[in-house]
């Protein structure tokens, strides 16, 4: 058990309450913190829980499994995907970027891309940069491409002394 001087229990909290969607309809607060079951929340109950707070509305969803970052990436930006192969196949010939973004692994690569992106990176010149002659040559051993192409570009690295890359 945690005690606390009365004097700091005065100033500095406040108690909070759990209760029901039907039971917060009439209320609002400055802040609304909301777990949320795809199954048995409607959209009408959802309204109201994200309209509750006066200065946020945080709302969590139960799900089953926890989406990877690749896939909540792609969930926010779903042009994501495409406007990376439009770079591979601009900077790249056409056979090259065709046996890339055909692997199996581009999906990683195109992330890898657009985290790169995300942090301002010219990502034509990175993948320009990725690109070696030796890979079509006759006796090149080079396989799978994407992957290669993902391991050549490497990591995306802050510049700016930034955490993360701008919201």
């Amino acid at each position: 058990m945690l005690t606390r001087p009365a004097v700091y229990v005065a100033t500095h909290v406040e108690l909070g309450y759990a209760a029901t969607i039907n039971r917060v309809q009439d209320m609002i607060v400055d802040t609304s913190h909301t777990f949320v079951d795809p199954q048995s929340t409607s959209r009408e109950q959802l309204y109201v829980v994200a309209t509750r707070g006066r200065e946020s509305n945080r709302m969590c969803a139960v799900v089953e499994e926890t989406l990877e970052v690749d896939a909540l990436a792609r969930v926010y930006d779903p042009d994501q995907i495409g406007r990376m192969e439009a770079v591979v196949r601009d900077v790249l010939d056409a056979g090259m970027a065709g046996r890339i973004v055909n692997d199996e692994a581009w999906t990683h690569l195109a992330s890898r891309l657009a985290a790169h992106e995300a942090w301002g990176a010219a990502v034509r010149a990175q993948v320009s940069a990725a690109d070696r002659a030796e890979d079509t040559g006759s006796d090149s051993t080079v396989e799978p491409f994407a992957k290669i192409y993902h391991h050549r570009i490497g990591a995306t690295v802050a510049t700016t002394g930034e955490s993360a890359p701008p919201t």
